[in-house]
């Protein structure tokens, strides 16, 4: 089965194969954990859209990590079907590897800096992730990356820096991440369990956005260690 078949089939329709003999050098000394030069293609994937959510829930809804679970399990079951005569090796999600995921997706094309602090892709907007990468000694066919620019240029209502009740955002720099997480930890907080900002974004929202339960999902994990990191930072 064609690789772009399968992982769409599984809720990741963006699917990038890199040549590694045409890797740039400053994202292959980001991956010195890993010996590029024994494996022939890099394989970044990512969902996009509501189609994911479902078919975790549906396999993994009784795991302390479905979302990870269950990419690796799609991952390794590729490889294993379909690459059965082939070296190949997981780099995402696990413990094991550092791997330049920002840097990739910018690299192929799939994300663009967006004032949210989220990237952005042209067609999906802030509604992709990054599920997998592995590196594998089978010659995939690489694919072409997407040359496209960011959709924020050509946005110039830009109603995401409206939408930021902490005023954290602006065209032209990062976010400020302090008032944002003042913002997010405060009592009956507007952002608690999602981005304001993000929701805003007109750019694949009819099509692509994330439904509550998932977006809930994504930004509770994790929300009281972020909490317990940021008051710890400004309390020294």
């Amino acid at each position: 089965m064609n690789i772009h078949t399968y992982f769409e089939q599984h809720g990741f329709p963006l699917v990038a194969v890199i040549d590694l003999a045409e890797l740039p050098e400053h994202l292959a000394v980001l991956m010195q954990s890993v010996p590029l030069e024994d494996y022939r293609r890099l394989v970044l994937t990512a969902n996009v859209g509501r189609s994911f959510w479902p078919k975790v829930k549906e396999n993994w809804a009784s795991s302390q990590h479905p979302v990870d679970d269950y990419s690796r399990h799609v991952t390794q079951t590729y490889a294993q079907t379909y690459l059965p005569d082939d070296e190949t090796v997981l780099l995402y999600p696990t413990q094991e590897h550092l791997i330049p995921l920002q840097q990739l997706g910018q690299y192929v094309g799939w994300s663009h800096t967006s004032p949210v602090g989220v990237g952005i892709h042209a067609d999906y907007g802030l509604w992709f992730a990054y599920r997998t990468a592995f590196v594998t000694t089978a010659e995939l066919p690489p694919t072409e990356i997407d040359t496209r620019p960011s959709p924020c240029l050509s946005c110039s209502d830009k109603p995401c820096l409206s939408a930021c009740p902490a005023q954290a955002l602006s065209a032209t720099a990062k976010i400020q991440l302090d008032p944002c997480l003042d913002h997010r930890i405060a009592e009956q907080s507007s952002c608690a369990d999602r981005c304001l900002a993000r929701l805003a974004c007109p750019v694949g929202q009819a099509d692509y956005q994330y439904s509550l339960e998932q977006i809930q999902y994504h930004y509770t994990q994790g929300f009281e260690a972020l909490k317990a990191w940021h008051l710890g930072k400004k309390s020294k």
